[in-house]
Protein backbone atom coordinates (compact mmCIF):
# COMPACT_ATOMS: atom_id res chain seq x y z
CA UNK A 1 0.00 0.00 0.00
CA UNK A 2 1.69 3.17 -0.71
CA UNK A 3 1.91 6.24 1.54
CA UNK A 4 -1.63 8.44 2.72
CA UNK A 5 0.05 11.66 3.05
CA UNK A 6 -1.97 14.60 4.37
CA UNK A 7 -0.33 18.10 3.97
CA UNK A 8 -1.32 21.65 3.38
CA UNK A 9 -1.45 23.59 0.10
CA UNK A 10 2.37 24.02 -0.49
CA UNK A 11 2.76 27.81 0.24
CA UNK A 12 4.41 29.52 3.20
CA UNK A 13 2.95 30.18 6.20
CA UNK A 14 -0.28 27.53 5.41
CA UNK A 15 -0.66 25.04 8.37
CA UNK A 16 -2.35 21.38 8.64
CA UNK A 17 -4.29 21.49 12.44
CA UNK A 18 -5.35 18.99 13.85
CA UNK A 19 -8.54 19.62 16.82
CA UNK A 20 -9.96 18.46 19.57
CA UNK A 21 -13.73 17.98 19.98
CA UNK A 22 -13.49 21.13 22.02
CA UNK A 23 -11.92 22.81 18.52
CA UNK A 24 -8.59 23.12 20.52
CA UNK A 25 -5.54 22.60 18.30
CA UNK A 26 -3.62 19.56 19.50
CA UNK A 27 -1.13 19.28 16.51
CA UNK A 28 -0.20 22.26 14.31
CA UNK A 29 2.50 21.87 11.06
CA UNK A 30 4.46 24.35 10.13
CA UNK A 31 6.77 25.16 6.92
CA UNK A 32 8.79 22.58 8.42
CA UNK A 33 7.71 20.47 11.93
CA UNK A 34 4.89 20.66 13.96
CA UNK A 35 3.48 21.97 17.36
CA UNK A 36 1.79 19.76 19.82
CA UNK A 37 -0.30 20.86 22.58
CA UNK A 38 -1.93 19.64 25.22
CA UNK A 39 -1.15 16.07 24.56
CA UNK A 40 -0.68 13.43 27.44
CA UNK A 41 1.67 10.54 26.47
CA UNK A 42 1.36 7.31 27.87
CA UNK A 43 3.48 5.58 29.53
CA UNK A 44 5.06 3.44 26.75
CA UNK A 45 6.64 6.16 25.35
CA UNK A 46 9.63 6.08 24.23
CA UNK A 47 11.92 8.91 25.00
CA UNK A 48 15.17 9.70 22.74
CA UNK A 49 18.36 7.69 24.57
CA UNK A 50 19.59 11.45 25.76
CA UNK A 51 16.45 12.34 27.49
CA UNK A 52 17.66 12.68 31.13
CA UNK A 53 15.81 10.50 34.13
CA UNK A 54 15.38 12.53 37.34
CA UNK A 55 14.93 10.83 41.03
CA UNK A 56 14.24 12.87 43.93
CA UNK A 57 15.17 10.95 47.47
CA UNK A 58 14.39 12.39 51.04
CA UNK A 59 17.07 10.46 53.06
CA UNK A 60 16.55 10.14 56.47
CA UNK A 61 19.95 11.10 56.98
CA UNK A 62 21.36 13.21 61.12
CA UNK A 63 24.47 12.72 62.19
CA UNK A 64 26.37 14.86 65.19
CA UNK A 65 29.92 14.36 65.45
CA UNK A 66 33.01 15.86 66.92
CA UNK A 67 35.95 13.75 65.29
CA UNK A 68 38.26 14.37 62.86
CA UNK A 69 37.90 10.80 60.96
CA UNK A 70 35.07 11.04 58.24
CA UNK A 71 31.88 9.31 58.91
CA UNK A 72 28.61 8.50 57.48
CA UNK A 73 25.14 10.79 58.12
CA UNK A 74 23.50 7.57 57.61
CA UNK A 75 22.89 4.38 55.52
CA UNK A 76 23.88 5.06 51.36
CA UNK A 77 20.56 5.64 49.04
CA UNK A 78 20.60 2.77 46.45
CA UNK A 79 19.90 3.93 43.01
CA UNK A 80 19.58 1.94 39.79
CA UNK A 81 21.21 3.19 36.58
CA UNK A 82 19.05 2.58 33.47
CA UNK A 83 21.23 3.14 30.85
CA UNK A 84 24.97 2.19 30.30
CA UNK A 85 27.88 4.46 30.48
CA UNK A 86 25.77 7.29 31.31
CA UNK A 87 26.63 10.21 33.18
CA UNK A 88 25.02 10.45 36.58
CA UNK A 89 25.12 13.81 38.24
CA UNK A 90 24.77 14.04 42.19
CA UNK A 91 23.75 16.61 44.50
CA UNK A 92 22.60 16.70 47.98
CA UNK A 93 21.31 19.35 50.01
CA UNK A 94 20.95 19.70 53.59
CA UNK A 95 20.96 21.38 56.50
CA UNK A 96 24.49 21.84 59.18
CA UNK A 97 25.53 23.24 62.15
CA UNK A 98 28.85 24.09 63.35
CA UNK A 99 29.73 24.51 67.15
CA UNK A 100 32.22 24.00 69.65
CA UNK A 101 31.84 20.60 71.75
CA UNK A 102 34.36 21.89 74.35
CA UNK A 103 37.50 24.32 74.86
CA UNK A 104 38.50 27.11 73.52
CA UNK A 105 38.21 26.59 70.33
CA UNK A 106 39.20 28.79 66.58
CA UNK A 107 37.36 27.08 64.10
CA UNK A 108 33.75 25.96 64.16
CA UNK A 109 33.82 24.12 60.82
CA UNK A 110 33.78 20.76 59.39
CA UNK A 111 33.66 18.84 56.08
CA UNK A 112 31.63 17.13 54.17
CA UNK A 113 32.29 14.16 51.27
CA UNK A 114 29.73 13.31 48.75
CA UNK A 115 30.76 9.76 47.85
CA UNK A 116 29.33 6.51 45.59
CA UNK A 117 29.69 2.92 45.87
CA UNK A 118 28.96 -0.20 44.04
CA UNK A 119 28.78 -1.67 47.83
CA UNK A 120 26.35 -0.62 50.58
CA UNK A 121 27.62 1.37 53.32
CA UNK A 122 26.10 1.41 56.88
CA UNK A 123 25.27 4.58 58.88
CA UNK A 124 28.55 5.38 61.00
CA UNK A 125 30.87 3.68 58.71
CA UNK A 126 34.73 5.07 58.79
CA UNK A 127 36.09 3.36 56.30
CA UNK A 128 35.60 1.89 52.63
CA UNK A 129 32.92 5.01 51.63
CA UNK A 130 33.57 4.71 47.70
CA UNK A 131 34.94 7.11 45.48
CA UNK A 132 34.49 11.21 46.44
CA UNK A 133 32.94 12.80 44.11
CA UNK A 134 33.07 16.08 46.15
CA UNK A 135 33.80 17.97 49.54
CA UNK A 136 32.79 21.04 50.71
CA UNK A 137 34.22 22.82 54.11
CA UNK A 138 31.36 24.81 55.99
CA UNK A 139 31.38 26.91 58.98
CA UNK A 140 33.78 29.38 60.15
CA UNK A 141 37.26 30.18 61.89
CA UNK A 142 37.47 32.45 64.83
CA UNK A 143 39.94 33.75 67.68
CA UNK A 144 39.79 30.76 70.43
CA UNK A 145 36.88 30.93 72.75
CA UNK A 146 34.52 29.14 73.76
CA UNK A 147 30.97 31.12 73.61
CA UNK A 148 28.50 29.13 71.99
CA UNK A 149 27.41 32.24 70.30
CA UNK A 150 29.98 31.62 67.84
CA UNK A 151 28.08 28.88 66.33
CA UNK A 152 27.57 28.64 62.55
CA UNK A 153 24.06 27.79 60.65
CA UNK A 154 23.18 27.03 57.19
CA UNK A 155 21.98 25.22 54.17
CA UNK A 156 24.06 23.88 51.51
CA UNK A 157 23.97 22.04 48.45
CA UNK A 158 26.97 19.59 47.26
CA UNK A 159 27.21 17.78 43.36
CA UNK A 160 29.39 15.78 41.78
CA UNK A 161 29.40 13.27 39.22
CA UNK A 162 30.41 9.81 37.54
CA UNK A 163 29.87 7.22 34.90
CA UNK A 164 27.94 4.75 35.27
CA UNK A 165 29.05 1.04 33.39
CA UNK A 166 26.86 -1.32 32.93
CA UNK A 167 22.74 -0.81 32.51
CA UNK A 168 20.64 -2.48 36.02
CA UNK A 169 23.80 -1.88 38.53
CA UNK A 170 23.43 -0.52 42.35
CA UNK A 171 24.77 2.77 42.89
CA UNK A 172 24.87 3.38 46.54
CA UNK A 173 24.90 7.49 47.66
CA UNK A 174 25.96 8.98 50.75
CA UNK A 175 27.41 11.69 52.88
CA UNK A 176 30.17 11.94 55.77
CA UNK A 177 31.37 14.64 57.99
CA UNK A 178 34.31 15.52 60.25
CA UNK A 179 35.70 18.49 61.99
CA UNK A 180 38.67 20.26 61.58
CA UNK A 181 39.89 19.84 65.04
CA UNK A 182 38.86 17.36 67.94
CA UNK A 183 36.10 19.43 70.39
CA UNK A 184 34.54 21.04 66.85
CA UNK A 185 31.31 19.41 67.15
CA UNK A 186 29.32 19.00 63.55
CA UNK A 187 25.84 18.18 62.97
CA UNK A 188 24.02 17.23 59.69
CA UNK A 189 20.57 17.14 59.97
CA UNK A 190 17.22 16.08 58.29
CA UNK A 191 14.58 14.00 58.01
CA UNK A 192 12.88 11.60 55.34
CA UNK A 193 9.93 12.05 53.38
CA UNK A 194 7.39 14.35 54.86
CA UNK A 195 10.38 16.41 56.82
CA UNK A 196 10.29 20.03 55.83
CA UNK A 197 13.90 20.35 57.29
CA UNK A 198 14.79 17.05 55.38
CA UNK A 199 17.96 16.20 53.08
CA UNK A 200 17.26 16.14 49.43
CA UNK A 201 19.54 14.21 47.53
CA UNK A 202 18.48 14.06 43.26
CA UNK A 203 20.34 12.08 41.07
CA UNK A 204 20.18 13.01 37.20
CA UNK A 205 20.71 10.35 34.85
CA UNK A 206 22.12 11.26 30.63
Amino acid sequence: MPDLIIKPTATSGNKLILQDQAGGAVLTTADSGATASNVTLASTTVFPSTHPDITIFRPDWSSSYSGTTATTVGAYQVWTNKRASSTVHVELTFHWVAYRDSGDKEFRAFFVNLYYSTSSVADGATSSLGTELARVTLGRRLEAVSSADMNSYGTATIQGAFTSGSAGTNYYIGASHHSINSGELSMFYGGGTGDSSGSQLKVIEV
